[in-house]
């Protein structure tokens, strides 16, 4: 019996050995996510809402310069025809 090898008792197939290797990457994930120290955020004061007072400051606009030209020349229909 000197020609018959032992086989080793563990045999990982490549498959097995990638799914290793993601199952430790996930786990080294959710490790480094949830291993941070907790840090509480303040919590903003509920706002409430006043009708009365606009929700943003609005100024009155200018009013029209009729007097003013035009900013751009009405183009007329016999002008496009010249």
């Amino acid at each position: 019996m000197k020609g018959v090898k032992k086989k080793p008792r563990i045999i990982l197939t490549e498959t097995f050995r990638t799914a290793l290797l993601a199952g430790a990457t996930v786990a080294v994930g959710v490790w480094t996510q949830f291993s941070k120290p907790y840090d509480p955020q303040p919590v903003p004061d509920p706002t409430v809402f006043d009708i009365s007072v606009p929700a943003v400051a609005v100024e009155p606009a200018d009013p029209p310069d009729n007097d003013a030209p035009p900013a751009i020349p009405e183009a007329t229909p016999d002008a496009d025809n010249a």
